[in-house]
Order: structure tokens, then sequence, then C-alpha cells
């Protein structure tokens, strides 16, 4: 977590798309506990971490500053084992489709439930996302330039340190005491490989809710963020209780000023 601009940075609300250019140079983080779970998702659970539609088992387009192996069947596996962050194949040729991908980190969602579908599609069952951005997230993948990334960050609360959860909390809780609970930021980088190819990559990174404590002007900016946030916000974050319940432990550090 960058504490001086966390993803939550000058109250934001969760629904936006707050793209900045970064260099070809920061494409990849270097988080070895992230690769070394996708490495053990491969191994253990291949047919539920990699998945590509069968129009695209040839597909092989040049990913900068990666050298894929040839272990894998599937191409964004082979690619995969050598960055850390989740990996997603977008053919902007075919209404934005999510052909191919290498997922061992996911938050609520998984490969079944989305692969094979266009983004707007995709993106359905996150609360108020299409209504407020939908059409904005799909000229953006259209007009984004050759090799020229951009990125993006989310954020959620989960209730312990866990890369691969595909399913929700029961009732989208956290425990009571926050001090046990992690923030759980997504850094979304999105890259043209070639006129017909985005390549959309996840680093996750988990942070301890008590670190809160050390950052006012983080806590400052938080509290504006889940005041800001509207009922499909809310619902898309974790429900009425676990946003009520974060937004009195940021106000009991003195975060609500």
């Amino acid at each position: 977590m960058n504490w001086q601009k966390p993803p939550w940075h000058e109250g934001r609300n969760k629904h936006r798309l707050a793209l900045r250019p970064v260099g070809l140079e920061d494409l990849w983080q270097n988080d070895p506990r992230l690769l070394a779970n996708k490495h053990r998702q491969l191994v253990r659970n291949y047919t539920r971490t990699v998945s590509t539609l069968a129009d695209y088992q040839t597909v092989a387009p040049s990913v900068p500053g990666v050298t894929p192996v040839d272990v894998y069947p599937d191409w964004i596996a082979n690619v995969g084992t050598a960055v850390a962050e989740d990996l997603c194949l977008i053919d902007t040729s075919r209404e934005n489709r999510f052909v191919a991908g290498c997922l061992a980190a996911p938050s609520y969602w998984s490969l079944g439930e989305k692969l094979g579908k266009p983004l707007y599609a995709v993106h359905e069952r996150v609360h108020g996302m299409n209504q407020q951005i939908g059409k904005r997230i799909d000229e953006f993948f259209y007009q984004l330039p050759l090799q020229r990334p951009f990125r993006r960050e989310n954020w959620f609360v989960h209730p312990e340190r866990i890369y691969f959860r595909p399913e929700p909390e029961v009732q989208h809780g956290v425990r009571s005491d926050l001090l046990q609970a992690y923030f759980r930021s997504e850094e979304q980088t999105i890259l043209r490989l070639d006129e017909r190819f985005v390549l959309f990559a996840i680093g996750v990174r988990f942070t301890l809710v008590s670190e809160l404590q050390a950052y006012p002007e983080a806590r400052r900016q938080l509290a504006m963020a889940l005041r800001a946030m509207d009922g499909d916000e809310i619902a898309y974050f974790g429900g009425v209780a676990k946003h009520a319940r974060l937004s009195d432990y940021v106000a009991s550090l003195g975060g609500d000023t």
C-alpha cells in the first residue's frame, strides 16, 4: 500500500476509471509471494486457474518484458509464469470479449463465469458499474494506443490474507475486529499488445487495516471515499454492515474530520 497515495486517494468513489499512464519499464511487480501463489495454483489447480476459448488456442502475441516458457498448453499460462500478476486477454475486434485468462488471485469472481463474455456483460454483476462507466470502459479499450500502458487501482477489505478467493465472504462480512482484517488493493494495468488484443493485468497487495492508524491523511481521504459511496457501490463493497463497520472504525481513529 502506498499510504501517501492510497487507492481511495482524494476521496475517490469506487466506480471510476481514474487511469494514469505508466512506462513499459514499470509494467510488472516484483512480488515473489504473489508469484509463488500463481505457481502453486498452476501446478495444483490448472483447469481452475487457466482457461482459453478454443478459437484462441494458437494466439500468441508478444508481451513487453516477458519471455514465455513452453510448459503449458495455453499461451496465457506460459506468459503468466513469468509475472506475478493475473492476466486476462481481451479481443477488441469482438466487442471487447474476454477470451483467455490466468487467474490465481481472484476477488469474488472466477474464469468460468466471465470467459467468453464482452466486458459490458462481465461487469453486469457489479452493482451500478455499467450504468456509471460501462460505455467509457468499452470506448477506452477500443481507443487504447499500441504499447502505451495505463493503470488504475481498486480496493476491498478482506478478513484474511488469502489470494485465491473466488467466492464472496458469507454475507460479505468482515471480522468485528478490523485490526485483524486487510485492505486488498489491486493494481490493474491495461496494455494494447497489437491491433486486436489488449492485456489486462491484476497485481494484488495486502495491507493490515490497523496500519491506517499511522496515516491521518489516508484516514481522512478514506472517510471521504466511504461517504461518497452510493447504494450500488456499497453493495459492491460488501454491504451496508461492512461499510458501516469500516466507517465507524475510521471515525474512531479521528479520520472523519
